[in-house]
């Protein structure tokens, strides 16, 4: 039995100044990237948004976002099962606002030598998110060909997380 799971990236409906700063800054027409997954027969989004990792039905996020970008994965029952159990691990932890704010000032000043030693002082691992990093951490659980060996996914953007997909997919 297989599934389809997809890591999608958003924007949302009303303008919202975030969202806009962080599309800016990507120069690409999104500003989110979520996964899109299914729970008991229903579709549901998991994210890191809004101060924490979080599920919600794909119905009531389509409220207030629009799909701009997907990658489709079709996955099979041991993946579905990886892919739940690191759902329920994560659900609730802290968005990593810090991170979020690192990323922006190093876009901002453009000056990337400077990558490795924030990265050293801020890295957390898997203890805080922001949404491209939670979605690297799942495209790892569902694509085999995937290696963040050499990623750095603190600091892992929306658009780098994009970028690696459209290579192993192909211009979408």
């Amino acid at each position: 039995m297989s599934d389809i799971v997809s890591i999608i990236f958003t924007k949302p409906i009303k303008r919202k100044i975030g969202a806009d700063l962080i599309a800016c800054s990507e120069r690409r027409p999104y500003s989110h990237a979520a996964i899109v997954f299914n729970w008991n027969g229903e579709k549901m989004i998991f994210q890191s948004s809004h101060g924490m990792v979080n599920v919600l039905s794909l119905k009531k996020f389509m409220t207030i976002n629009n799909i701009v970008k997907s990658y489709d994965y079709n996955i099979d029952e041991q993946t579905n099962i990886k892919l739940i159990r690191f759902i329920q691990e994560n659900l609730g932890s802290p968005y990593g606002f810090f991170q979020l704010i690192v990323i922006g000032i190093m876009k901002l000043i453009q000056i990337k030598s400077l990558t490795k030693q924030l990265y050293l002082k801020v890295k957390d691992g898997h203890d805080e998110f922001i949404c491209s990093e939670l979605a690297l951490a799942v495209a790892d659980i569902i694509d085999p060909r995937i290696d963040i060996s050499n990623i750095q996914p603190d600091f892992f953007t929306p658009s780098d997380l994009d970028h690696l997909l459209e290579n192993l997919h192909g211009k979408a």
